[in-house]
C-alpha cells in the first residue's frame, strides 16, 4: 500500500556485490542504490546467489536499451609474447 511507503529506490546504476569486508554475517550482499547502502543477510549461499542474480537482472533491465552498457568481449586472445 503506497500510503505506508516511506521511500522507493531505483536499481538504475545500482552496485551489487558480495560484502567481503563485512564479517558479522557470513552470507551478505552489499547493495548501493542512489545515495544509500544496504547490507542484506541470507541464510545460505544458494539464496544469496539467487538474490544476486535477480538483483543484477533487475538492474540490467532498469535502464533503456540505448543507455545500457554492453559487455566488452575479447574474441581474439592476446599474444603472450611481445614482438
Amino acid at each position: 500500500d503506497k500510503a505506508h511507503l516511506l521511500k522507493s529506490y531505483s536499481l538504475q546504476h545500482a552496485k551489487i556485490g558480495i560484502a567481503q569486508d563485512y564479517k558479522k554475517w557470513k552470507y551478505t550482499l552489499r547493495l548501493r542504490c542512489e545515495t544509500e547502502q544496504f547490507l542484506i543477510q541470507f541464510p545460505t549461499a544458494q539464496s544469496m546467489i539467487e538474490w544476486n542474480l535477480a538483483l543484477c537482472l533487475g538492474r540490467d533491465n532498469a535502464l533503456d536499451l540505448a543507455r545500457r552498457s554492453m559487455p566488452h568481449y575479447r574474441t581474439v586472445p592476446r599474444s603472450r609474447y611481445n614482438r
